[in-house]
């Protein structure tokens, strides 16, 4: 009986700190699904001309970012080619997105949401 008590001890403390994740304060996360063809650099999701969130680094044909926190629900993509050259993305709904035009696309409050690359246009 006394293992019992200790077991169900531990399971309720370990469920405690399971459940105290961090909310860091974002409207929502997002993240892109690179389907271009190409490897992309240092994304950003921008919103009225400022950066809202980076994605640094090269993200792979067929690879995911992680997810990050936005503020602005309403935005649009840009990157870094593999060329050096800025372009604007190109992208497609995903998870958790409202709507998505050809370059811009509207979250979902709250959500994880994913937006597909589909392409870009050099700036």
């Amino acid at each position: 009986m006394k293992k019992f008590i200790l077991i169900s001890m531990i399971a309720v403390a370990a469920m405690g700190i399971i459940d105290c994740g961090e909310d860091d304060g974002s409207k929502a996360d997002l993240r892109w699904y690179n389907d271009s063809n190409a490897n992309l650099k240092d994304i950003v999701w921008t919103s009225s001309g400022k950066v809202d969130q980076t994605w640094e680094g090269v993200t792979n044909d067929d690879t995911a970012t992680t997810y990050k926190g936005i503020d602005s629900l309403a935005g649009d993509g840009d990157c870094v080619l593999e060329d050096g050259n800025p372009a604007t993305i190109s992208l497609s709904a995903g998870d958790g997105v409202v709507t998505a035009s050809s370059s811009s696309a509207v979250i979902q409050e709250n959500a994880a949401a994913t937006l597909n690359i589909t392409g870009y246009t050099k700036k």
